[in-house]
């Protein structure tokens, strides 16, 4: 196990989001530079290539959200929870560490009780 523990594959997705977000804005900035009067191609062609970017990182994105599910964690834009002294004092230093990073990129962090019943079943 790695140092960061159970939220290694939330960490590694969140980073694969950052590489895709930051590929799609460098897209969105090449298309924006081209001169007027370009031509149809290389309109064309930027376009393509910033659609491309920017599916990735909505898929990468979708991938991210699934693994804070998987670690029983939610984000959520548009709303402010109530600050809480211990808000996270059942995680351990890395989901600290996590939690303070998601929210400083101006999301909200809820810990969800997605505890699954033990079933013979499963």
């Amino acid at each position: 196990m790695d140092k960061y523990g159970q939220y290694s594959d939330v960490i590694k997705s969140l980073q694969r989001w950052a590489e895709t977000h930051a590929q799609s804005l460098k897209a969105a900035g090449q298309r924006a530079d081209l001169p007027a009067g370009s031509s149809r191609a290389k309109v064309t062609s930027a376009n393509a290539k910033w659609a491309r970017h920017a599916e990735a990182r909505e898929l990468a994105w979708e991938v991210f959200l699934g693994e804070l599910q998987k670690v029983g964690w939610s984000v959520t834009t548009g709303h402010e929870m109530p600050k809480q002294p211990d808000k996270y004092a059942e995680l351990n230093d890395a989901g600290k560490s996590f939690a303070k990073f998601v929210e400083g990129l101006g999301y909200t962090v809820e810990i969800a009780n997605n505890k699954k019943s033990e079933s013979p079943h499963e």
